[in-house]
């Protein structure tokens, strides 16, 4: 199965992606979940504001609202529990209930959109645009820092990840946080991702030298699945055969 099944496990899950991070120890953002309708009550009458809500499910911030008003997370509370709510763009009879979400605000951060596929990592901004990173569509591009590979490697190796998307806050304090993982994403380019002065690659890491090094290519092809299959072969100790003529391979990651 690839992705792997513990990738797919918390994959739109926002909750279930909180509990692993929590159990692996992954610093993230601080986050509360309710399933209880008065617990989550007291909890917003104390808590400071403003306060982020996240459904479930749902992606590009479709159902993350940020709230400064504590009425407003009362009622939102009571829509909750009750008739259910429905991210932004979605169908109405496609409703979450039954629980909340909230986590702490975190003003003055940067975003990092990392991607590990296989033993190839890459990286870019998400840039900010009122208060949303995610949708923005507005994008940075460079050379990911060396201790931000490091620390996606990691997370990654400890879970097993192989096909990974890692949002990461990195706060004015220089501290890394995992705001979302998701094994299936797709990516905004077609002609590689510029990654070292201008050049599209991917970064590698030598366990010989234990340093990274950058792999010049594009690839993105394929919104990444060109990667994706290359590293299950390589899982299976497979190799591509009869490639069409003219087509171009990428350079293997080993």
């Amino acid at each position: 199965l690839y992705p792997s099944y513990e990738e797919i496990w918390f994959y739109e899950s926002k909750r279930r992606m909180h509990y692993w991070l929590q159990a692996h120890e992954v610093a993230h953002p601080e986050t509360w979940i309710f399933y209880d309708r008065v617990q989550a009550h007291d909890f917003v009458a104390q808590a400071p504001l403003p306060l982020v809500f996240k459904t479930d499910f749902g992606s590009g911030a479709m159902g993350v609202r940020i709230l400064h008003d504590r009425d407003k997370l009362h009622r939102l509370v009571n829509r909750c529990f009750r008739k259910g709510i429905v991210k932004a763009g979605g169908d109405r009879r496609d409703r979450q209930w039954g629980c909340i979400l909230l986590q702490a605000y975190l003003p003055q951060v940067k975003e990092w959109r990392m991607i590990r596929i296989g033993d190839a990592y890459m990286g870019y901004q998400k840039l900010q645009k009122g208060d949303y990173h995610s949708g923005s569509h507005a994008y940075a591009y460079g050379a990911p820092p060396t201790d931000l590979l490091d620390w996606v490697k990691t997370i990654t190796d400890r879970g097993g990840f192989r096909s990974m998307a890692l949002d990461v806050f990195v706060t004015p304090a220089g501290d890394f946080l995992v705001n979302e993982l998701q094994t299936t994403f797709k990516i905004h380019v077609q002609d590689g991702l510029p990654m070292q002065d201008g050049k599209a690659g991917c970064f590698v890491y030598d366990q010989v030298g234990q340093t990274w090094r950058f792999k010049a290519g594009d690839f993105c092809r394929n919104q990444l699945c060109n990667l994706r299959v290359q590293d299950l072969l390589q899982q299976l100790n497979c190799s591509l055969v009869n490639e069409p003529t003219g087509a171009a391979t990428q350079p293997a990651m080993s």
